[in-house]
């Protein structure tokens, strides 16, 4: 497997969701693309990376390679990268090497690990609510909505498709955060049934750091059930989060 990373900036803002949530994961590369699908140690968040050969500047792989590997260590050096930089990735003789080509010609080497763990089901949920808002005005919401609370409840109506409502309440106080398309904040919004959840906030802040690599967010939600954040990317590019809910009692 070789690949070619279209823009260095980019690929270390996915490298660095990832990192957000798990410190090792296995990279699946196969002759349509590179996936990685990992959950969080409490069970409570999946992330999803989809990035086809498309996305890549260059892409070679002949059969499907599982990679494990240590996203703390290349997060670490992806950061330090510049614009004009160039990046790639190539398997070989049980490495994963890592070739940053800026000013100067950095080389890394990464032994592949060989990572047990169960495998993650293929998620299937019916979502009541389908809505595409502006990435920086989501995580404008999350990152304020943390100073007053810790559960940020998301709220839509069969009979105001104009607007989705977040809001969150403490002993603070209580923010609400209205998409809407007279702002242009809300692009689109599809709503089978009345429907309200709440996910927290520290996980919602993991999830919005992805929001810089996309203009636009798609959520799916429906009444206490996991909410469904997917980030697209440039080159075909997908990040997707599955979030818990925060279920109250009454």
């Amino acid at each position: 497997m070789r690949f070619m990373a279209p823009n260095p900036r980019l690929f270390a803002k996915i490298i660095g969701a990832l990192a957000n949530i798990v410190s090792e994961t296995n990279f699946v590369a196969s002759p349509e693309g590179l996936r990685v699908r990992a959950m969080d140690e409490s069970r409570v968040m999946l992330i999803e990376v989809d990035l086809p050969r498309e996305f890549f500047y260059e892409y070679e792989c002949d059969q499907e390679e599982k990679l494990g590997v240590n996203l703390t260590d290349i997060n670490k050096l992806l950061k330090k990268t510049k614009s004009s930089d160039t990046i790639e990735m190539i398997s070989e003789k049980g490495q994963l090497k890592l070739v940053i080509q800026g000013e100067i010609k950095r080389s890394f080497s990464f032994p592949i690990l060989s990572l047990a763990g169960e495998e993650i089901p293929e998620l299937s949920i019916p979502m009541k609510v389908n809505a595409k808002v502006v990435s920086s005005a989501l995580k404008r919401a999350v990152t304020e909505a943390s100073l007053m609370g810790e559960i940020l409840r998301f709220e839509a109506s069969v009979d105001n498709l104009d607007e989705l409502k977040t809001y969150t309440r403490s002993e603070r106080g209580e923010a609400t955060f209205i998409f809407s398309r007279d702002s242009g904040s809300l692009l689109s919004l599809e709503v089978e049934e009345n429907s309200k959840a709440g996910y927290g906030i520290n996980y919602l802040e993991d999830i919005v750091k992805t929001a810089d690599a996309a203009e636009t967010a798609n959520i799916q939600f429906s009444t206490d059930a996991p909410i469904k954040i997917e980030f697209e990317l440039e080159g075909g590019g997908k990040i997707r989060y599955y979030l818990a809910p925060r279920v109250e009692s009454a």
